[in-house]
């Protein structure tokens, strides 16, 4: 059984993961198909990043007007969803914060 390269932190309530890539290139594609999923989606992690690396954190707090268990679901999805815009970038990129 493979582990999820995603880490959930209690304090504050948040999911974080780490990404490697070979090159800038590489880091660029994925920040713009990242950024079209984000709006697709209507989630915004925060994110750092440098040549060949990213740091995504997406924080499970629930505004207040939104079903907790929508929510989740959201977020499950979205983190589908990067896991295989990252399936299609090539090798597999296992990493966390």
């Amino acid at each position: 059984m493979q582990t999820s390269p995603w880490q959930r932190r209690d304090r504050p309530p948040c999911i974080e993961r780490r990404i490697e890539f070979a090159d800038y290139s590489e880091t660029r594609a994925f920040l713009d198909t990242l950024a079209q999923l984000s709006e697709e989606m209507g989630l915004y992690p925060d994110i750092s990043f440098g040549r060949t690396y990213v740091n995504l954190t997406l924080h499970l707090d629930a505004p207040q007007a939104q079903d907790p268990e929508e929510r989740e679901q959201r977020i499950d999805r979205f983190l589908a969803e990067v896991d295989r815009a990252l399936d299609g970038q090539g090798e597999d990129r296992v990493g966390t914060l």
